[in-house]
């Protein structure tokens, strides 16, 4: 079921209303168990195609149960395990190729973030952090909440069943700014993030091409595809995040936030603080803060520290990287993403050293130095998403074609370009003050302006048939 179809508007609209007509647990459980089960069998064409999902939950539940029945560290690291490698089955990576695909046809859509769930449900039944006993509907609200169940955000079970059982208010004006949230989602994907796909479209084919462009024009068109790509990235994620949260919210659930503001990150470490922000969340609590500690206890020494610091964020960011796609490109990724961060590190680490704390917090207020920084993060980022849209072999025959030269160039334009754009949109929230929020405008501007938004919408799709499609759905 997409989410930018009239049927799931229809299906959102009466989740909400039966799911506010009774305040008791038991009916809201029902009815969000009734709706996730409809909005996941919406995925596959039989009950063989949805049976490896099914085990993989019964697994995982009985999987949580014995964790806390016995919470011993070699009996979740043992689970821990068999689920990674179960994933990776399903998924077909191509590192384990040589293992048997499955006879049948399945959809794999949402298990990473299943995984994600019933993994950190693993980690805190053993550190004795979940309820005594874990209710199985429960579980499976949590585990495939239609919300979420396509790519997060990612919440813990706690909080989900905290904000389950006292959900948010409805009163007028809470309403009003979910709908506006809601309806600002679905402007972000089917007019802007269209957009940028529409320009994506038309020029990343001609890099390749037998009749493509060459020389220093390859750069340019290419600095323009990455671009294009990354905005279409951004506003289809977070327009998705805008539907998902604003639909929740009118419910009465609270989603996580998943980004803040992430082209003003001065670093990659920052940018992943801001940028899907709850699987970075995810990653630090249950991988780089283990990692960390583990090694942290094997050599306890403060010269150590700093080399242990940048060594464990290059491992966690590289398995991040990895995580995203089962092709050999998305190693190329996540060497991206751990080189990325753990020299981002590395300049940290070397800059307070010659610097010291104050000078280096100075010189990094800066105004000058803010926008270089801005304009590398998300220039550097974008050339990373290339995996993305090209395979290995795409990548390897485009480098032939502008060398290394031609990346470093690529590189230099993108982070200027950005920079560009940060400071025109710093200058332009400045002088162009907006205060007004869907919960102080006026009513009557408030609902016309969300039809405005809509009918573009239906404009857009008309003109430029675009961005109906949710791309994290890939991954």
């Amino acid at each position: 079921m997409s989410l930018f179809s009239p049927l799931f508007i229809g299906f959102s609209v009466l989740f909400v209303l039966l799911f506010r007509l009774y305040s008791g647990y038991a009916w809201r459980a029902s009815v969000m168990l009734a709706a996730n089960i409809l909005f996941v069998s919406g995925f596959f064409t039989s009950l063989a195609g949805a049976m490896p999902l099914i085990g993989f939950l019964l697994l995982g539940y009985l999987a949580i149960l014995s964790v806390q029945a016995l919470p011993h560290r070699a009996l979740s690291w043992t689970w821990v395990v068999v689920f990674v490698g179960l994933f990776a089955w399903l998924q077909g990576y191509s590192l384990i190729s040589f293992v048997p695909s499955l006879p049948t046809a399945i959809s794999t859509i949402g298990l990473s973030y299943v995984l994600f769930r019933i993994l950190h449900m693993i980690f805190d039944a053993r550190e004795e952090t979940l309820p005594d006993r874990v209710n199985f509907v429960d579980y499976l609200n949590y585990t495939t909440n239609f919300l979420a169940f396509v790519s997060g955000p990612i919440d813990r079970f706690q909080t989900f069943k905290a904000n389950f059982m006292t959900p948010l208010p409805a009163d007028t004006l809470s309403v009003r700014a979910a709908l506006g949230r809601v309806t600002v989602g679905y402007g972000k994907v089917l007019i802007l993030s269209a957009s940028a796909l529409y320009i994506f479209d038309n020029i990343a084919p001609q890099l390749l091409g037998p009749e493509g462009v060459a020389g220093s024009k390859l750069i340019v068109f290419y600095c323009i595809a990455a671009a294009s790509y990354t905005f279409y990235l951004y506003m289809n994620f977070g327009g998705y995040m805008d539907i998902v949260i604003g639909i929740g919210r009118l419910a009465g659930l609270a989603l996580p936030e998943n980004f803040n503001k992430p082209f003003a990150s001065r670093g990659m470490i920052e940018f992943w603080s801001r940028w899907h922000m709850t699987l970075s969340n995810w990653f630090k609590q249950y991988a780089f803060i283990p990692i960390l500690q583990t090694l942290m206890m094997r050599w306890p020494s403060a010269g150590a520290a700093p080399i242990i610091g940048i060594f464990t964020y290059f491992v966690v960011f590289m398995v991040l990287g990895i995580w995203h796609g089962s092709t050999p490109i998305f190693v190329v990724y996540g060497f991206a993403l751990g080189l990325g961060v753990s020299l981002n590190k590395m300049w940290q680490v070397l800059l307070t050293a010659q610097l010291g704390h104050k000078r280096f917090r100075e010189l990094s207020a800066n105004r000058l130095y803010t926008y270089a920084a801005r304009g590398l993060t998300i220039g550097y980022f974008t050339i990373a998403l290339t995996a993305f849209w090209f395979d290995l072999n795409e990548v390897g025959a485009l480098t032939e074609r502008i060398h290394l030269t031609g990346w470093v160039l690529a590189l230099g334009l993108l982070s200027v370009g950005w920079a560009i754009i940060a400071v025109g949109l710093d200058l332009l929230t400045k002088r162009v003050p907006w205060p007004l929020t869907w919960h102080t405008a006026p009513a009557g501007l408030a609902f016309g302006t969300m039809a405005g938004i809509l009918y573009t919408c239906l404009t857009a799709q008309t003109i430029l048939n675009k961005g109906a499609g949710f791309v994290y759905a890939a991954f």
